[in-house]
């Protein structure tokens, strides 16, 4: 079982349903996750994802627990631009559900020691994760990303992402499935 003492959740959206039948079941792993953290260690968790907020906040294990939500950012043009205490900062990824996991990040690297400024300059010019809305090709009229969203709720985040960073462009998805 893992040991954590410092943790991140952030979002329960039921999936693996092939390994927890039931969404009783599944929650129920989070809980125990929860539960597993060091006494005296923390978790840092989404409090806009109302079922994270309840299971981390209906915790009676003895750790820290710091919330965190959504940046104010606006897209202007196509860019993402993040308001920082220091400004107005473009920077390469985008979507809510990407910059709500990057507040996550800033959590946990300030509480390992990295300073908001290094964070900051860092994730400037990170371009995502590789397969999660990776651009991989751009011509004046049209851009193609490709996404591995794999349950109806990434769908929706990668797709709103899309739609709200290129809002008078016409967006068309195609979704392939694999049968094993």
């Amino acid at each position: 079982m893992y040991k954590p003492n410092i943790a991140l959740l952030s979002g329960i959206a039921w999936d693996h349903i092939n390994v927890f039948p039931t969404w009783d079941i599944y929650v129920e792993q989070f809980k125990i996750f929860i539960d597993s953290i060091i006494k005296g260690g923390s978790i840092t968790y989404n409090i806009e994802d109302a079922e994270v907020k309840k299971v981390v906040e209906n915790s009676e294990n003895t750790i820290r627990k710091f919330p965190y939500q959504t940046p104010d950012y606006r897209v202007e043009n196509g860019i993402t631009i993040l308001e920082t205490d220091e400004g107005s900062m473009p920077i390469e990824i985008f979507g809510k559900h990407n910059l709500n996991n990057l507040a996550g990040a800033k959590w946990i690297c300030q509480q390992i020691g990295i300073d908001e400024n290094d964070f900051y300059e860092a994730i400037s010019t990170f371009q995502g994760a590789s397969k999660r809305l990776e651009k991989i090709a751009e011509t004046d009229n049209a851009i193609a990303y490709k996404d591995f969203a794999h349950s109806p709720s990434k769908v929706l985040a990668t797709t709103n992402a899309l739609k709200n960073q290129y809002p008078d462009r016409k967006l068309d998805c195609v979704f392939g499935v694999t049968y094993l």
